[in-house]
C-alpha cells in the first residue's frame, strides 16, 4: 500500500466521521440504518465502490457516532442516585 492509497483511505474515514457527526444530531436516526440504506443504494445503483472504501467509510461512521454520543452523556448528564 502506497502513501497515496493510505491517505485516500484516511480521507474516506474522515468523510464517514463527518457524516456520522451530522447524523448524530437527528434523534431517531442511527448510523446502522444509514449504513443499510447506503449499502442498498450502492447495490441498487450498481456503483463501482470498492469494498475497502465502504469499510473505511463505515469505520469512520462508527467511531464518530460512538464519540459524539458518549462524550456529552458522560460530561453533561445528571448523575444517577447510585453515583451520588
Amino acid at each position: 500500500m502506497s502513501a497515496v492509497e493510505a491517505m485516500g483511505e484516511l480521507l474516506i474515514a474522515l468523510a464517514g466521521a463527518a457524516v456520522a457527526s451530522l447524523l448524530s444530531l437527528v434523534p431517531a436516526l442511527h448510523i446502522y440504518n444509514v449504513a443499510g440504506f447506503l449499502l442498498l443504494g450502492v447495490a441498487a445503483c450498481g456503483l463501482p465502490v470498492p469494498p475497502p472504501h465502504l469499510a473505511f467509510f463505515f469505520l469512520g461512521m462508527v467511531v464518530a457516532y460512538a464519540i459524539v454520543g458518549t462524550v456529552p452523556s458522560v460530561f453533561l448528564s445528571a448523575p444517577d442516585e447510585a453515583l451520588a
